[in-house]
């Protein structure tokens, strides 16, 4: 399985869980294509907060972050 980006806009706030709920807003075949679109400040004003994750080729989820260690482990 190759990797596989997804950006998703925030899309509300669930009351139930209270948590942010996410829709997808477009997937990205490459890494530098998907860290330069939640980048763009075009971007970041029309959606606000853009959340990227990975899907890994073993299938793992990742999710990027501003940190030194840029992905961190979602799901397995």
């Amino acid at each position: 399985m190759k990797e596989k980006f997804t950006i998703y806009r925030e899309d509300g706030f669930d009351e139930a869980t209270q948590q942010t709920k996410y829709a997808v807003l477009k997937t990205m075949k490459r890494a530098p294509d998907a860290l330069a679109y939640i980048n763009d400040l075009k971007n970041i004003r029309e959606y606000g907060y853009l959340r990227l994750e990975k899907r890994g080729e073993d299938g793992a989820t990742y999710l990027y972050n501003d940190s030194p260690e840029g992905w961190e482990l979602l799901s397995d």
